[in-house]
Order: structure tokens, then sequence, then C-alpha cells
């Protein structure tokens, strides 16, 4: 997957930031993300977020989910 345009997560604890408003958008919205973001992981974002809420554990996994696993 291509990378997203720099809008990153807050790394203060305990808040998320509009940016991480901006990355769960990219993950969520086929109009943003152009067929870019497979199908299953808009699903999979969007799944989390109503279960975890909005919080810095999502805003994680939506960084997550944009820039790859760690090497």
């Amino acid at each position: 997957m291509p990378p997203m345009p720099s809008c990153w997560p807050s790394r203060t604890p305990g808040t998320h930031s509009p940016s991480a408003e901006a990355t769960y958008a990219y993950l969520t919205n086929t109009a943003r993300h152009e067929g870019r973001v497979p199908d299953k992981v808009s699903t999979i974002i969007a799944a989390l977020r109503a279960g975890i809420g909005e919080n810095q554990m999502m805003a994680d996994v939506c960084k997550a989910g944009v820039e790859g696993p760690r090497r």
C-alpha cells in the first residue's frame, strides 16, 4: 500500500489529535484513499473503532494501518 500523506496521530498519552481523525478517515473512506486501502482493512479499522472507542490506542492502530509493521 502506498504511503499516505503526513497526518499521524498524536504521541501525547491519553489524547488523539485531528491528524488521528484524518488517518482514520483515510483508512475507512474510499473517496479519500481511492482504492489504495483494501476493503477488509477499512472494515476492520471501523470495527475496532466501534469497540475500542476514540482514544490513543485507536490512534496508534490507525497509524500502524498506514505505516505497516515495524522492522
